[in-house]
């Protein structure tokens, strides 16, 4: 049995059979979190291990087993040791069924603005009174349909919140419960519409989070509103725009250069309202301390690629620092829609960052008396 595929198996983490080698999968557990502080969070069978000498004794059983297969034999021998002290660096477990990662802290902030070219501000957000529910939407329509259906859809959802609060240590349960929220929004819409002639037309972008007790953020995206992960000097893209031009990149058809200077980059495949029933993309996100998360409306990145917002955050640390600066940024930039930037920073509680601190002076203190 690989490392790879146990550790898929048996962490639950979606993707790393793609992870060439242990020490890119270790690099990797531990960029996700899961081995945060050395803590070990298990899903799915934690019945097996009796305590932590037997959870020792599995990862090393893991590791030989590894190491003794010939198509890795290579790889193994020459990151085995980083490999093994990722492991074996583990303090005591709190056996209670399941080991729990360090919890992140999280601050939010948003701002909106119409932009320079529009008489109205046809963009909402709602960010839930508990902070683990961001919503982003961009209406369309008209002068009168497209903020009315951005508002419905942002009211669904906190509707849904009020009257259906999700539970947040279930992580399945959070990613049905988004996208029940995102569908009932997409309902709300469509009934409005269907009852007034005069705003018929109307329909709205989502895009929508909800941040779990794992460390997780669930995202689920209709239409070409955006999510972003901010981490280690990069900017990933997380969702895919539901818009002709980029079934055209995805065909081969433009080149994402052209996709980005295309007038009809803005022609949407798919949006919330405009039928009774509409396909909802979901993305997890494994999150780590100082990520940064952005939800936004299409103004942002009509403006601003992908490096332009890594460069414009190198002199902002607070989620409100960080959506002033991009804001200004777009409007510098010529602002040609709206534009609303949700922004939440993910941090170890200060608490934690402080015994942290605590230890790994006192391991050099140490380090320099055996000097």
């Amino acid at each position: 049995m690989i490392v790879e595929r146990w550790a898929l198996d048996e962490l639950g983490i979606p993707g790393y059979l793609e992870v060439p080698g242990l020490e890119r999968l270790a690099e990797k557990i531990h960029q996700s979190g899961r081995f945060n502080n050395c803590q070990i969070y298990i899903e799915t069978y934690p019945r097996f291990f009796k305590g932590e000498k037997s959870l020792r004794q599995f990862f090393y059983q893991q590791l030989k087993a590894d190491e003794k297969a010939e198509k890795s034999q290579e790889i193994c021998f020459n990151s085995g040791n980083k490999r093994k002290k990722a492991f074996w660096r583990m303090p005591r477990l709190k056996l209670a069924g399941s080991w729990l990662m360090t919890k992140l802290a999280w601050s939010v902030a948003a701002v909106t603005d119409r932009g320079l070219h529009r008489s109205e501000n046809q963009d909402n957000y709602y960010i839930s009174p508990d902070m683990r529910v961001f919503v982003v939407a961009d209406g369309m329509g008209g002068l009168k349909g497209g903020a009315r259906a951005s508002k419905l859809a942002v009211d669904a959802v906190e509707a849904h919140w009020k009257d259906n609060p999700p539970d947040y240590s279930d992580r399945e349960a959070v990613q049905q419960w988004l996208v029940d929220a995102v569908a009932n929004a997409n309902q709300s819409v469509f009934t409005a519409a269907s009852q007034d002639e005069s705003v018929q037309n109307m329909g709205t972008t989502i895009v929508a989070g909800v941040q779990t007790e794992a460390n997780t953020l669930q995202i689920a995206h209709v239409g070409d509103s955006r999510a972003y992960l901010v981490r280690e000097g990069k900017t990933i893209v997380l969702t895919q725009d539901h818009s002709v031009v980029m079934e055209m990149v995805l065909k081969g058809q433009l080149t994402p250069e052209q996709f980005k200077n295309s007038p009809f980059r803005h022609y949407l495949t798919r949006c919330v309202g405009h039928s009774g029933k509409v396909e909802i993309d979901r993305t997890p996100v494994e999150l780590q301390s100082d990520d940064l998360i952005l939800l936004s409306s299409d103004g942002l990145s009509a403006v601003l690629d992908e490096e332009q917002i890594f460069q414009e955050l190198k002199d902002s640390n607070t989620p409100k620092e960080i959506c002033d600066a991009l804001l200004k940024s777009t409007l510098d930039g010529g602002a040609p829609d709206n534009v609303t930037i949700l922004a939440v920073k993910y941090s170890v509680p200060k608490e934690k960052a402080k015994k942290k601190k605590e230890k790994e002076k006192a391991s050099e203190d140490q380090a320099q008396v055996n000097r």
